[in-house]
């Protein structure tokens, strides 16, 4: 499907999918590196919430979920599988680093999952500017 019979607001949604997803993954990307810091920091002044495994359950999965729905349209449209290679590559550090390793090397895995996921929408975003279809 072509998005040239796609109307504006569905291209702005697009293109809103990018930008959030970006948003979202390199937060979390600066999560995992920020919180050996914050373990440390935060209790003190109140603000241990931000350490909670909850608040990166809520991350990955909104990350993850955004990625999918923008990526695997963003493949579909220009053809590109970088994309969904950048969207495997992620969900594998996640899952790594998720469920198999602890410590630092958990923090790095699932902040280059992140970072994968935003370098994607990155590029998705830049093969939206060069597109004819989704102008």
């Amino acid at each position: 499907m072509s998005l040239s019979h796609a109307t504006p607001r569905k291209r702005t949604l697009h293109r809103s999918l990018d930008s959030v997803g970006m948003f979202i993954s390199l937060g979390c990307a600066l999560h995992c590196l920020m919180v050996p810091v914050l373990l440390m920091l935060l209790p003190f002044v109140g603000l241990g919430v931000f350490v909670e495994h909850w608040i990166e359950d809520v991350i990955l999965a909104s990350s993850a979920t955004l990625a999918l729905l923008s990526l695997c349209w963003g493949a579909r449209v220009h053809g590109d599988l970088r994309l969904l290679a950048l969207f495997a590559a992620a969900m594998g550090f996640f899952i790594v680093g998720g469920f198999h390793v602890t410590g630092l090397l958990e923090g790095v895995l699932i902040a280059s999952g992140g970072a994968c996921l935003a370098l994607a929408h990155y590029l998705n975003r830049k093969l939206c500017m060069t597109c004819h279809d989704c102008a």
